[in-house]
């Protein structure tokens, strides 16, 4: 029964993940953007500070996600990434300049903090 159990679940994970089971392929849904917010944290660690972030999707490619993050916002070096075909890419590095008595994090977001990507699905979906 041990063994029968086993190849139900050896099956079942490899079936999700060859039906497109990945960030690549997701939908727009709450459930597709909860992937894609457990992809960043993954990359970038839950407790990244963000700039930007860009989603889109193109039928050919499947999902494409750009953000430039920092997990040290004191130390004013952002990385900007791209997210295509399964594979993070850093395509640039960024250095802030601020006025004196500005803290960078104050221009920064956190996922959770004032934006909900599983929120921002159930908005799409509507």
């Amino acid at each position: 029964m041990k063994k029968l159990n086993l190849i139900v679940l050896i099956i079942t994970v490899l079936t999700f993940l060859s039906c497109g089971g990945s960030v690549t392929n997701t939908p727009a849904s709450a459930e597709g953007f909860e992937l894609i917010e457990k992809e960043m944290k993954s990359q970038f660690g839950e407790n990244a500070y963000y700039t930007d972030l860009n989603i889109s999707y193109d039928k050919s490619i499947g999902n494409m996600i750009g953000v430039t993050v920092t997990d040290k916002p004191e130390s004013l070096k952002m990385g900007q990434w791209n997210f295509s075909m399964g594979a993070w890419k850093q395509a640039a590095e960024i250095t802030l300049e601020l006025s004196e008595g500005s803290k960078a994090a104050d221009f920064m977001f956190q996922l959770n903090d004032k934006i909900n990507l599983k929120t921002l699905g159930v908005l799409v979906e509507k």
